[in-house]
Formats: structure tokens, C-alpha cells, sequence
């Protein structure tokens, strides 16, 4: 189940980004480190009712941060519409849960998000050196639109998007 985070599942959260943080340095990978991102993060997509957790039996095994605020440096990538999308932020699932389509139900979980608002436009982006986050917005549809650089990072981003099938309201 997928629910919004409370300022308890901290506690269940930030060892996961360890966890994380641990496995990306194994695998060459400086996405996240220890500057970034922080418990102050989480706290603040918490008290904006922003961050949602994948809750199996009362373990938490994964979170995404999901809302409308584009880095600035989206403004590089090739975008293909112009109206306001949701953006999916600081997504993780523990590395021992992995393989059990924990990401796959955050990613779709963010859909009917964003349908539920009347929102049909997503947008996010993951290092070029995550092959995991890259291989799943692939093999759920998402369009890649280009690479941008955050500061402090050597190597790209890429961006991706995914534009949702509108319902068809009969007349």
C-alpha cells in the first residue's frame, strides 16, 4: 500500500537512504551521498504532504517525494508539452526489497496520483550513471528528454516524462 509519509516513518526512512547511499558508492554511483538528501528533506515533503511511502505490513520499503516544483535546471531539457506537470522526487526502494515491483507501484501510484488532480503530465530525472531508476522509467514508458547538470555533479541527469492518457468524458 502506498500512503502519504508521517513524521514517525522517519525512523524507517532514513535507513533506507543509508542503505542506499551504501550501495550507489559500491556501484561508482554519486547520486546521493551524505550531503544529499538529508533528514531535513524528508521533513519538509512530510510537513508538505509531499512524501509517500511504500507501507507492506508496517514496513516501509520505498518513498517517492511527489508535487509540482521543477528544478531550474529543467528549463535545459526538451520538454514536449508546456502546462504544469507533477515531478517526482527522491525516489528510493531498500535494496533488500527489491525485485518485488515496489518501484513499478510508487511510479504508478504517482499516475493516479496526478490523474486524481487532474493532472495528465509527469516529469522527473535520475543520474546518467543509475542504471536501476533509468531502466525502470524506461520500462514503464517514460520519455527520456534530454540530460541536465546539477551543480556539484560531473556526469548528466537525464530527464524523463510520461504524458497520461486522458479519460474521455462522454457528452
Amino acid at each position: 500500500m502506498v500512503r502519504l509519509a508521517e513524521s514517525n516513518d522517519l525512523e524507517q526512512i532514513m535507513p533506507i537512504v543509508g542503505a542506499v547511499v551504501a550501495e550507489m558508492r559500491n556501484n561508482g554511483i554519486n547520486q546521493w551521498d551524505e550531503s544529499y538528501p538529508q533528514v531535513t528533506d524528508f521533513r519538509n515533503d512530510i510537513e508538505s504532504h509531499e512524501l509517500h511511502v511504500a507501507d507492506i505490513n508496517g514496513q516501509i520499503n520505498g518513498f517517492v517525494c511527489i508535487n509540482h516544483l521543477e528544478p531550474e535546471e529543467y528549463a535545459g531539457a526538451n520538454w514536449s508539452l508546456n502546462e504544469k506537470p507533477l515531478v517526482l522526487h527522491r525516489m528510493a526502494v531498500h535494496p533488500g526489497s527489491r525485485q518485488q515491483g515496489i518501484g513499478i507501484m510508487l511510479m504508478r501510484y504517482a499516475e493516479e496520483l496526478a490523474r486524481s488532480q487532474g493532472v495528465y503530465y509527469l516529469r522527473s530525472d535520475t543520474y546518467s550513471l543509475n542504471p536501476k531508476m533509468n531502466a525502470l522509467f524506461r520500462k514503464l514508458d517514460y520519455r527520456f528528454t534530454g540530460e541536465i547538470y546539477f551543480a556539484r555533479k560531473t556526469e548528466p541527469f537525464n530527464c524523463y516524462e510520461k504524458i497520461l492518457g486522458r479519460e474521455i468524458e462522454s457528452r
